[in-house]
């Protein structure tokens, strides 16, 4: 029924609850598993935004706060490769046909464009179950993507 499935992780247990679910539909439909880890942007682009042109002294104090953000990314993406690896082997031990991608920026656009790229028929996703006012502010993942995605998603509340 599902070739392929995407299951966007981000470290959490809830996520981890997510690929227990997708792993347990891969091995019933004979799916292949894509596992996705982003890093968001906000925080380095909120460093390096937030600083006007008065508070840098100078083109080499820019150079290095980007110096500075490229390192923090590059040591973002190895230990999401770190992260995802652990979760590759163990998903090949079931027997899963399994790979993984690590991305950065903005999560709901790169999960609707990678799951469109890697011809995902499923997503699974956790989410936390926020509701209210903090929901509104902090917004949500899995809404974004129920309200601007055409692959049917399965989500995981905690």
């Amino acid at each position: 029924m599902f070739k392929r499935i995407l299951v966007p992780l981000d470290g959490t247990r809830q996520s981890a609850k997510a690929l227990a679910y997708a792993r347990d539909l891969a091995l019933t439909h004979g799916s292949e598993l894509v596992l996705l880890r982003v890093i968001e942007m906000s925080t380095v682009a909120s460093v390096i935004g937030s600083a006007t042109m008065a508070e840098i002294p100078s083109a080499s104090a820019a150079e290095m706060m980007v110096e500075r953000a490229e390192s923090s990314i590059a040591d973002d993406r190895q230990r999401a490769g770190r992260y995802l690896n652990r979760h590759v082997h163990a998903t090949e031990k079931q027997g899963i046909s399994v790979s993984s991608e690590v991305a950065v920026g903005d999560p709901a656009r790169l999960i609707r464009n990678i799951a469109r790229q890697r011809n995902a028929e499923l997503i699974v996703i956790a989410t936390r179950a926020r509701g209210g006012i903090k929901r509104a502010l902090l917004g949500s993942v899995a809404d974004e993507l129920v309200r601007t995605t055409r692959v049917p998603i399965l989500i995981i509340r905690r």
